[in-house]
């Protein structure tokens, strides 16, 4: 076995699951780092919150009573682990997401023994492991710029429906339609649980069970759409998603698509908040999260964060005002410098889950049954 890593900085002592974790990339066995993702508030309402907390213990005592906030990375070499409180069924690591140390780098990675892997990703290889940046969440990115900053617009349920460029330097804008969920009408205004009747595929709608839920087209300055991915959801009690990804530039004038499918054992799986939602993208493992990130430029917002498996941020979206017209919209900060295909794959796993969400609270919520 090979020899523990320094421990220089304090961390939480973990779930014994969690104490003898393996690593599946350099097969490190041992402690993890523990990092809790929960944003810190030190304002007065933090007395009220311990009140209420208190109050629920009896209920938390009943049930499971991991954090499941709490992130796990391997101690050697950073690595974000699946544990079990993010299993997310069949999503883990495997062939698929981790690959060989190349050649030319493992001179700069001597702290890995050999036969060691690394974790695909869209930000490229991993550098060595930085112990105080993985325990200090609040300043882990602070050294970060974005690479492009688009804006989301949303529609019905809050779904987001176009993405543009508002410096008009993008090549593309990208439009989501939702052909597989029918027009507002007088009578799906009554429906409580529209999304979660929809997305069983209703005859009573009319719509094909080849239509997808979605689908993500870009649009060139000149005016040329392009179907670059789509998204079939199900109803009852299948939560998982299947994205359909353009595979590259179309052969002999027809698009070829490669299915990534967004496992989700039961409707938990779905929420960003605790554990986040893990799923396998064409450029490796990603988990959706919600995160208070702070970047170069000084932003401090919570949101929906895109992370590789070493916790790093390929984008991440916050509210902001839009001077025109005073209204709120949603940014998509990028700091991955990605392709037009991977961007359309991001946007169709994000309208995704937020389309699981919100059947979630339509089940839950709005049931009047």
């Amino acid at each position: 076995m090979s020899p523990s890593p320094t421990n220089s900085q304090a961390v939480t002592p973990g779930p014994d699951y969690s104490a003898s974790a393996r690593c599946p990339a350099c097969a490190y066995r041992g402690n993890t780092i523990i990092v809790s993702t929960s944003p810190s508030n030190q304002s007065v309402g933090l007395m009220l919150l311990y009140l209420l907390f208190c109050l629920s213990c009896a209920c938390c005592l009943l049930g499971d009573t991991r954090d499941s906030s709490l992130v796990y990375y391997c101690e050697r070499c950073g690595l974000r682990l699946v544990t079990e409180d993010n299993k997310g069924s069949q999503v883990q690591y495997d062939s698929s997401t981790l690959m060989p140390v190349p050649e030319e780098t493992k001179t700069t990675k001597s702290q890995l023994p050999p036969g060691s892997k690394v974790a695909r990703s869209p930000l490229g290889l991993p550098p060595p492991l930085n112990r105080p940046e993985v325990v200090n969440l609040k300043d882990r990115y602070r050294h970060l710029t974005p690479i492009r900053k688009l804006i989301v617009e949303t529609g019905r349920f809050g779904l987001p429906t176009k993405v543009t460029d508002p410096s008009n330097t993008a090549d593309s804008s990208y439009l989501i339609e939702s052909p597989g969920i029918p027009p507002e009408s007088p009578e799906t205004k009554k429906e409580r649980q529209f999304l979660q009747r929809c997305c069983s595929w209703s005859q009573n709608y009319g719509v094909s069970r080849q239509t997808p839920s979605f689908r993500v087209n870009s649009t060139s300055q000149d005016g040329v759409s392009r179907e670059l991915a789509w998204v079939v959801l199900f109803g009852g009690s299948n939560w998982n998603a299947d994205l359909h990804v353009s595979s590259g530039e179309p052969t002999n004038g027809n698009e070829t698509f490669v299915e990534h499918r967004m496992y989700a054992a039961e409707e938990s799986d779905w929420n960003a908040s605790g554990a986040g939602v893990l799923w396998k993208s064409s450029e490796g493992l990603l988990l959706w999260s919600m995160r208070t990130v702070r970047d170069a430029e000084g932003i401090n917002a919570r949101g929906y964060c895109l992370l590789d498996a070493y916790d790093r941020l390929v984008v991440a979206l916050r509210k902001i005002r839009r001077p025109e017209d005073k209204g709120k919209v949603w940014e998509l900060r990028v700091y991955a410098d990605v392709s037009e295909q991977f961007l359309a794959e991001i946007l169709a796993s994000y309208t995704a889950m937020r389309c699981q969400q919100e059947r979630i609270v339509q089940e839950h919520i709005y049931d009047s049954s």
